[in-house]
């Protein structure tokens, strides 16, 4: 479930990412707001998959191959479910475990407790917050500063929340740093709504909270706070002004979250006509329910309950403001509404061995059994995993977001808000960033009529010249040329905004550069 309503936020212990400015140009930037729901830990995937009747480490079969500028770097991209298999066992099973999309961006948490973010940048959806200059992504983002989690969720603007394997909750987004949430302890599951959010303990109670946003100063904005006459929950969710929750005996409630600050929820209510249920989200003016025998139920505004495609056996449900997304137990994945992310209606060419689903505003997400991710619809920010494959910045046929890629400077994790990206050929570094890290320096040099004339990279006594299209430069230590020609696999490039540099190329300065395919790490040494 995604709603649309700005929101931004702000508490103690912010980091964010250190402000820079890389080559590139200035984008446009617009507004776009929203919210949303749901988390989903690997013990879940675990037993979705069970439920379904799939194997934990059955191969991806979906025919649509990674974007052709981020595959795996040390072969082709993988064009069938096979290669898929074989690209997944080489990267030593690092997988993703949950997506989560939401308004123009999307979110993965990694197999090893990492949480990246691609798509649009605009209220600090990735984490890159300050004078950033960039759009948008496909090539993942990693949020820093978090490690060892277990679940995630996303709201359709900026508010985000992550679930530490310790029980506690941290959010980010909003032009805000990654902050943690006060007075929440023992938490299993969260879900983030547009302007407040929500927590189920292990002991089956559940909190919420105001976000400071543009209509909720920080100050004002109501703190944790227990929803009186809750008990034995299971499963919550966030809508807009509405907060919904699932109790051990599966039945529905419901209570009103409101705007004003500092107010108290309402006393929950139960909803009529449902019972059995397992799981339940929000979408398109109705609630949809999935019971314990995996069929859907819907229920409007009037409160009429409704049996929702019950020739469907059902995994997973989820919503947005316009579209239902049903995942089967055989691996499918379905989509109705008043309006879907492509404009089609029923079963999802291209998808199959689905464990997973998330519907985004304008495009959707899902996990495959491998724990591949898949997007499709609405792709104008790159939100679906890779650039967009048909006119008006759409995909119709799902494609592979690609892992993201660690890049550690003698022992310490880059923390950068460009994208360091994989291609098949190499691995392609912000340059400035990296040069920064290293205590070196990175230039542009431009031509009176303002082209680029070549670009620079000193190290010490090293310096590299490298010019615009060239895979060979050269390379001169105390002014004197020490290989006339050093080759690249690939030119300098520019991507979002940043001027990126083969990893090669420190090669030839004298550095020790490694890059683990398998991990998604290329490490960079600085010889004593």
């Amino acid at each position: 479930m995604r709603w649309r309503n700005p929101s931004s936020h702000s508490d103690q212990h912010q980091v964010s990412f250190p402000v820079t400015s890389d080559a590139g140009s200035n984008q446009r930037k617009e507004m776009g707001p929203a919210s949303t729901l749901r988390a989903l830990t690997a013990a879940t995937l675990a037993a979705v998959l069970l439920s379904a009747g799939l194997p934990a480490g059955a191969a991806a079969a979906a025919p649509a191959p990674i974007p052709p500028a981020m595959p795996a770097p040390t072969s082709s991209a993988p064009s069938s479910a096979n290669e898929a298999a074989a690209a997944s066992t080489a990267r030593d099973n690092l997988h993703y475990t949950a997506v989560e999309g939401a308004h123009y961006h999307s979110v993965g948490l990694r197999s090893d407790g990492t949480v990246w973010a691609w798509g649009r940048n605009l209220w600090g959806e990735l984490g890159a917050t300050g004078k950033v200059r960039y759009y948008n992504t496909y090539s993942p983002i990693r949020i820093p500063r978090l490690e060892n989690i277990i679940a995630i969720s996303a709201s359709g603007s900026s508010n985000k929340a992550a679930l530490r394997e310790d029980g506690s909750v941290w959010e980010w987004g909003g032009i805000q740093g990654l902050t943690q949430v006060d007075q929440v302890s023992n938490v299993k599951q969260i879900s983030t709504g547009g302007h407040y959010n929500m927590a189920l303990r292990e002991d089956g109670t559940v909190y919420t909270w105001q976000i400071a946003s543009y209509e909720i100063e920080a100050q004002k904005a109501r703190k944790p706070t227990t929803v009186k006459g809750l008990a034995n929950i299971t499963y919550i969710v966030a809508a807009e002004s509405t907060a919904y929750a699932v109790k051990k005996d599966g039945t529905v409630w419901r209570w009103d979250e409101p705007r004003t600050p500092g107010t108290a929820p309402s006393s929950p209510v139960k909803v009529k006509g449902l019972s059995n249920v397992r799981s339940i989200t929000y979408g398109d003016d109705n609630l949809y329910a999935m019971d314990t025998k995996g069929k859907a139920w819907q229920v409007n505004a009037q409160g009429k309950v409704t049996a929702f495609h019950p020739e469907l056996t059902l995994s997973r449900i989820d919503a947005n403001a316009s579209y239902v997304l049903l995942a089967t137990t055989s691996g499918d994945v379905h989509t109705y509404g008043s309006r879907t992310v492509t404009g089609k209606q029923g079963k999802v060419n291209g998808l199959s061995n689905i464990a997973d689903i998330s519907a985004g505003t304008y495009h959707a997400l899902a996990l495959d059994a491998a724990g591949s991710i898949w997007g499709w619809g609405g792709n104008k920010n790159q939100e679906a995993g890779g650039p967009a494959t048909s006119p008006g910045g759409m995909t119709y046929t799902p494609i592979q977001a690609p892992l993201g890629t660690d890049v550690y400077i003698n022992g310490q994790l880059l923390e950068a808000p460009y994208a360091t990206v994989a291609t098949a050929a190499t691995v392609q570094l912000p340059a400035k960033a990296v040069a920064a890290a290293l205590g070196a320096a990175f230039a542009v040099h431009r031509s009176n009529d303002g082209s680029i004339d070549y670009y620079s990279l000193v190290l010490g006594d090293a310096k590299a010249t490298i010019r615009p299209g060239d895979t060979e430069f050269h390379v001169t230590i105390d002014g004197k040329i020490k290989d006339k020609i050093v080759p690249l696999p690939e030119p300098v490039g520019s991507y979002s905004g940043a001027t990126t540099l083969p990893y090669e190329a420190l090669e030839a300065l004298g550095l020790t550069v490694h890059w683990d395919a398998q991990r998604y790490i290329l490490t960079i040494d600085v010889p004593h």
